[in-house]
């Protein structure tokens, strides 16, 4: 999903790129041009964007790692590590060892870990640490088919907005089900490439109205519904909200109706969408499996 989102978005926002090659955790992808700045603020699926620095056919030791963090023009650096598909360099050891060595040609270096368990930093510990700002640094050492490649993250994920956007709206039911706002964004980033303007998109279970404001962050022009009339109001409520805390575009301000979608939709509304985006209807939250006879009775009762 992460991949067609990003393939659609470069297609929406006409960036030329080759050669893209995927694992499960990552991408590849050889653009024409540099991105912008904050360009991780478009995807929902992607969590960090680093620069390839170096690639090679064996692994990436430490006397690579010296020779590009001795470039640095300060005497102190903050430094993460993290390995992807191959051996963790960044153990405490290794940690040690860089630093001891990097102290010796007068830089002093703080280091930061993975959390135990794990091969990689989180985005929050590249965020707190401040790790995309030169000259601190994570480095990733990616091991792809039969290459090493070393990447220096540029960009990362700005969780405390999601954050803001998901758990500090006034409107919120967990039984109604929470979208989380960077799935919503993937959703509505896989919307094909409207040439002559933006896509106008419909949500016809609207609910607490996640799709209809992560698609006005978008500059899309949304419109939902829902049945319950309660959940007309907690949209409206929480997009209310969200033009109080963000920059919005007033004059595409999304529309929410009361309308149960089994019945046929209001007539100047005829023709008017573009695409539909939505989370339907999932049946009641459960808290334990189903069995099989309760299944079968769960579909025939979400089929509709």
């Amino acid at each position: 999903l992460s991949e067609k989102e990003l393939l659609t978005t470069f297609k929406r926002e006409k960036i030329k790129f080759s050669g893209m090659q995927s694992s499960y955790n990552f991408l590849l992808v050889e653009l024409e041009a540099q991105l912008e700045e904050d360009f991780i603020k478009k995807l929902g699926g992607i969590d960090r964007i680093a620069k390839v620095l170096l690639t090679k056919e064996s692994t990436i030791t430490e006397p690579a790692l010296i020779e590009l963090l001795s470039s640095t023009e300060t005497g102190k650096i903050t430094v993460g590590i993290s390995s992807h598909g191959c051996r963790a360099f960044s153990t405490k050891k290794s940690a040690l060892s860089l630093k001891r060595k990097l102290k010796e040609i007068g830089i002093k270096m703080n280091f930061v870990l993975p959390q135990s368990g794990t091969n990689r930093l989180n985005s929050a510990q590249v965020i707190f640490n401040k790790l995309t700002e030169v000259p601190n640094s994570e480095l990733n050492i990616v091991k792809f088919e039969e290459n090493f490649f070393l990447a220096r993250t540029c960009q990362v994920q700005d969780i405390q907005a999601y954050e803001l956007r998901d758990t500090r709206r006034p409107a919120r039911d967990s039984a109604v089900g929470m979208l989380p706002p960077k799935l919503a964004q993937v959703m509505l980033n896989l919307v094909p490439d409207f040439t002559l303007s933006q896509p106008s998109v419909y949500d016809p279970f609207c609910g607490m109205g996640t799709l209809l404001q992560e698609g006005w962050l978008k500059g899309l022009h949304m419109v939902g519904s829902d049945k319950e009339e309660s959940m007309v109001e907690a949209s409206a409520e929480n997009l209310d909200w969200l033009d109080s805390h963000f920059d919005l575009d007033g004059s595409i301000e999304p529309r929410v109706f009361l309308h149960d979608i089994s019945d046929t939709l209001p007539e100047k509304y005829n023709g008017s969408f573009d695409a539909v985006v939505t989370e339907p209807y999932l049946g009641s939250p459960l808290n334990n499996p189903l069995s099989k006879d309760e299944i079968s009775y769960r579909q025939e009762e979400l089929k509709p």
